[in-house]
Formats: C-alpha cells, structure tokens, sequence
C-alpha cells in the first residue's frame, strides 16, 4: 500500500494519538465478553510465500485451505476490483475453515463513484454474492478516494442508511479534510456510524499521521498497518500497538481485525509471528506462533 508512504523515515514520529473520546464511551458502554482477535495478511499469494507460508510445488488451488490453517483472516482485496460470481464465493467459503472471516473490500465501481445513490444496484449485487460466505464473511471494508471529502457527508450518510446490519462494515476515509480540528463532518459521522453499528478503518501510515485517527464508533477495531520492510520501528509500532489493543480490551473492547503490510509482502509473515510472540506476553487470547519455515506444519496462528 503506497499511500501515505514516506521515502525517508528521517525525523518521523510513530507515536499512537490519545483516543478520541468516543472510543472510551464506546468501549466502556460495551458488554464485557471475550477478545475475538483476527490478524493476517493483506494478500492471499505472492511467489515469496512460496517455501515459508506454502509447501514448493503446491497448486495454487490450495491457497486458501493453506492460509486457512495458519491464520484467521485475510484483507481480501480482490473483491475491490469487481463484483464475484455466486459459485466463486461458494468456492471462498469451502475453501476455509469454520473459524475463518474473510474481509472483503467493497467494490471501487461503488467506492470510488461520482456519486453513491447510483450505485445501489451494485452495492445490492455485491451484498447479495458476498452474504454467501455465511458465517466466514467478517467485517467488509469500504476505502474511499482521497479526494472523497467532507462535502459529500450527506450523500455519505444516505448511502449507509441503506446498509444491512447483518453485513458488518467499516469506513476508511483519506481526505485530510475529514480530519482538521473542529471538523463538524467528522464528528457528525462518527455520531451516525455509532448508532447505525458501522465501523471505522484505522490506517497507520508514516506520512498521514491524521488517519490515524484512534476513533472507535463501536467495540470493534479494524487496523491497516504499514510497515517499512522490517525496520526497527516496524517492532516498536507494533509494540505500541499491542499495548493499545489490550488497554482496550480491558475497557470492553470485543472483536480485532489487524492486517500487516509490509513492501515486500514476506516479510508481512516475519511481522506476524513478532506480534504473536508479543501478544503473548501480555495476556489471553493466545497466539499459537506459526512455524513458516516448515509450511507444511498443519499449525494455526490463532
């Protein structure tokens, strides 16, 4: 992922913000149940996976049963560039186990349209196919343009009135507009995703600390991290991260999705095991850390 990206990490500040004030209303008004904790990749297949994620020589066919047994999630981009067929979804859901959630990203013929209400036939054949994933389909997310600003909050708004609840989602916004001080869109939005049960994508990225916005509209938290090719403050945000989820657990925070993305897409697997190995450390759930140099180890992450 190239946005936000910096090409020198020379006087970058990584600090996590404080949490917006919702976020604790909204942790500390949840039911107290177990952490669900879903980390993993943002892709599926790259020929560096090959030999530390998948056994040489394995069809590609086998892909998903594979990452299946090794993590829980995936940041499934491929739904962004066009709406599946009924029996490839089918297929998706087969394909995994039962404790597996997928992550689609909403199509870009609807995201990254000129205007949302013409693309409601879309978003009701898109949400038709994907439903077929049944209880593997976990929280979608939609990515808007950067240029989709606050101007168009209340075209926004209609669109997601109209989104079932049944069908979790999470909004990722990249127009710094949304995020100047005393930004009244913002704070209208977040106030209408809190009661409609929308979620809000958190990116963390070196060169637009203002997406990274620590704003929870409900006890669920969806985080993009960007990752610098295993730099050192790779391991230090990542540590910072682990800290913040767990004081959020403990206030009442209920479901995880965090997604490692690194440049080169291996070492996204080196990141992983360090958070397992991390996460560990601090409290349940447990992360069973994989052995990627032995793909062929029928051994969970989660």
């Amino acid at each position: 992922m190239d946005f936000g990206k910096l090409e020198s990490l020379q006087g970058a500040t990584f600090t996590l913000p404080q949490d917006a004030a919702m976020t604790h209303e909204v942790l500390t008004q949840a039911a107290k149940q177990p952490l669900a904790l879903y980390a993993g990749l943002p892709i599926l297949s790259d020929p560096g996976y090959v030999g530390r994620l998948y056994p040489k020589g394995v069809a590609s066919r086998e892909f998903f049963r594979l990452y299946s047994q090794r993590f829980n999630t995936l940041e499934f981009n491929t739904t962004h560039y066009g709406i599946p067929k009924a029996e490839t979804v089918r297929h998706w859901a087969r394909s995994v186990n039962a404790s597996f959630r997928y992550c689609p990203k909403v199509p870009q013929s609807i995201s990254h349209s000129g205007n949302l209400m013409k693309t409601l036939a879309d978003r009701d054949s898109f949400l038709e196919v994907i439903q077929l994933l049944g209880e593997k389909l976990g929280t979608q997310f939609i990515q808007f343009p950067p240029q989709f600003g606050p101007e168009r909050l209340p075209e926004l708004i209609e669109f997601l009135k109209q989104w079932p609840k049944e069908v979790p989602l999470a909004v990722e916004l990249r127009d710094a507009a949304w995020f100047e001080p005393g930004q009244g869109a913002w704070v209208e939005l977040c106030q209408f995703l809190n009661e409609k049960g929308i979620g809000l994508v958190i990116t963390d990225v070196s060169g637009r600390r203002d997406v990274l916005h620590m704003t929870l509209t409900l006890p669920e938290v969806f985080v993009r991290f960007n990752g610098y090719g295993l730099h050192p403050t790779d391991y230090s945000r990542t540590d910072d991260w682990i800290d913040r989820l767990r004081a959020w657990q403990r206030l009442g925070l209920q479901r995880v999705y965090f997604f490692q993305h690194q440049p080169h897409p291996p070492n996204s697997l080196d990141m992983i095991t360090y958070m397992a190995q991390q996460w560990n450390k601090t409290g349940t759930p447990h992360m069973a850390v994989p052995r990627l140099e032995n793909p062929d180890a029928q051994q969970s992450l989660f």
